[in-house]
């Protein structure tokens, strides 16, 4: 069961990581960290998803350009993000949409 469990996890970051270098960086929207309630923002693992970051106001992120709107990979109110490292982008997760601002 463990192995299962293991394998499982394993296609899962693989899955996720796999996906990650598909945009170039003029087809990225760098935004912010928005958050009005002076808490840290969750990072989610998908949308009401696990917690796996806290973010605070003025973090960087990047979302598709188009998708930043929250009109396209809108996720009852969530969007997913990505982080840029070494020139690529990487899916970072998922944040609440109404908290980011893209300028």
């Amino acid at each position: 069961m463990k192995s299962l469990f293991l394998i499982a996890l394993l296609i899962t970051v693989f899955a996720i990581g796999g996906t990650i270098a598909a945009y170039g960086q003029s087809e990225m929207a760098k935004c912010y960290v928005k958050d009005p309630t002076g808490t840290p923002l969750n990072l989610r693992s998908s949308p009401n998803g696990r917690v796996i970051a806290k973010l605070r106001n003025g973090t960087v992120l990047y979302t598709p350009i188009g998708d930043n709107d929250g009109a396209s990979t809108n996720y009852d109110g969530y969007i997913q993000v990505y982080r840029r490292q070494k020139g690529k982008y990487y899916v970072w997760g998922f944040v609440f949409h109404d908290y980011t601002t893209c300028p």
